[in-house]
């Protein structure tokens, strides 16, 4: 019964590549999906990683870039530069980030779903319930499972969590420097001095800690494969570097028309 639930998996062809079988990605996400429990403390920050980007958690993303660019001098961001102006209106920087933000939400929500429908491939759980008359699966069981596969899509490929995991790192990256943040709290000798070690303690828990979490997260409660976690990445990396530039535009443009 496992050798046909992996003969299944592999016969889908994006986890058939050369890649896959090169990395031993089947034997990595068995060993993955057939993790024991682990210890509650242990597990607890696992689940922050797998639900961080629950539909219902979107609110606090755009909270979090309304309160990092909010200062009365923002620092804006262009092709990986930073340049600092001064605004009339202190709420106008955290409006038009947020609302930008938001925009590259569902731009890559959008791109996710059609890649799932057009791949159409099956999800982990198949491989569990297959197992499930030769394994006791209670050895397997997730104490946040049933809450982290919430509000999940049908199919696997790509892992949305993590293109939107992606999305908020380089988000993050380009178009919120620590600087914005800092400035309305320190002088601007301190901000400069300040600001790049910071930043590169952030970006170091972004992309070294936080968005390998997801992914790792997103595997062992089995909601995804190895493959739909580097699909996801990819995918928001594509955007964020032919679309959501040129949103920035278009958002900042119609923020300004509509309600400044």
């Amino acid at each position: 019964m496992v050798n046909d639930v992996n003969a299944i998996h592999e016969s889908e062809w994006i986890y058939s590549t050369v890649l896959s079988r090169i990395s031993n990605l089947r034997q990595i996400n068995h060993s993955i999906h057939h993790l024991a429990r682990v210890p509650h403390i242990v597990e607890f920050p696992i689940f922050l990683c797998g639900y961080a980007f629950n539909p219902v958690i979107v609110p606090f993303w755009m909270a979090l870039v309304y309160q990092l660019t909010m200062s009365p001098s923002s620092s804006i961001t262009n092709d990986y530069k930073t340049t600092t102006t001064i605004i009339p209106l202190q709420q106008q920087q955290p409006v038009k980030y947020t609302i930008f933000y938001l925009s590259s939400v569902l731009l890559v929500l959008i791109f996710t779903e059609i890649s799932k429908s057009s791949f159409a491939t099956t999800r982990p759980e198949k491989l569990l319930v297959a197992e499930g008359t030769k394994h006791n699966l209670s050895l397997f069981l997730r104490r946040y499972g049933s809450l982290v596969s919430s509000l999940k899509s049908k199919h696997s490929f790509p892992s949305g969590d993590c293109a939107q995991a992606a999305n908020v790192c380089l988000f993050l990256y380009r178009y919120v420097p620590v600087v914005s943040f800092l400035s309305s709290t320190t002088t601007t000798t301190q901000t400069n001095d300040d600001g790049g070690g910071v930043e590169q303690l952030r970006d170091i828990f972004l992309f070294g800690l936080f968005l390998p979490g997801v992914c790792f997260a997103r595997v062992f409660y089995r909601c995804h494969w190895i493959e739909d976690c580097f699909g996801g990445i990819i995918l928001s990396s594509i955007l964020h570097w032919l679309l959501i530039p040129h949103l920035k535009d278009v958002i900042f443009h119609l923020v300004e028309k509509i309600l400044f």
